[in-house]
């Protein structure tokens, strides 16, 4: 997945990528104008893979139970790491003490 967040300013954008860096490793500001600071959050746990040959067959015939607890497995990876960023962000001061 990938998360865009708007931050009023840099310093709540610090924040907010501080928190961020706890769980994620791809963490970035993408853009920034006068009244606002734009941030991505690029998920790390992705299952990227064909699932059929070029010909149309499957890849993974006879095999649904292992695909399935692949793609579950990242599935709860991704929310136990949401879960830890949003108890982060959750720690975080209220917006009028973040600014400088």
């Amino acid at each position: 997945f990938i998360l865009h967040l708007c931050c009023r300013d840099f310093a709540a954008a610090a924040a907010v990528v501080a928190a961020a860096r706890q769980v994620f490793k791809n963490v970035g500001v993408q853009s920034w104008a006068e009244s606002k600071v734009m941030i991505a959050v690029w998920g790390d746990e992705g299952l990227e893979m064909p699932l059929t040959d070029p010909s149309g067959r499957s890849l993974f015939q006879g095999q649904a139970a292992w695909l399935q607890e692949q793609v579950n497995s990242r599935h709860r990876r991704n929310w136990a790491k949401i879960d830890r960023f949003t108890a982060a962000l959750r720690l975080l001061p209220a917006p009028d003490r973040l600014a400088s």
